[in-house]
């Protein structure tokens, strides 16, 4: 079963903040680039035996999230 928002892909995604944008706006990129960073930090953390290098990784992880809001 899939989710449905009953509105369509009319090219157009929306921000957190409520703002419709292009899908090929500049921001919808950067989002995209920072999730994907943050997938790949999530595995590296995940794949580390160092507790060291997995504290540094959620902490880098943590500053990342904060440029999503």
């Amino acid at each position: 079963m899939g989710i449905s928002t009953k509105k369509g892909d009319s090219g157009y995604t929306s921000l957190l903040r409520g703002e419709r944008v292009p899908k090929y706006h500049p921001i919808t990129e950067a989002l995209g680039a920072l999730d994907e960073a943050n997938s790949f930090l999530g595995l590296a953390r995940a794949s580390s035996k160092e507790k060291r290098t997995k504290r540094i990784i959620l902490q880098i992880q943590k500053h990342l999230q904060q440029a999503f809001v």
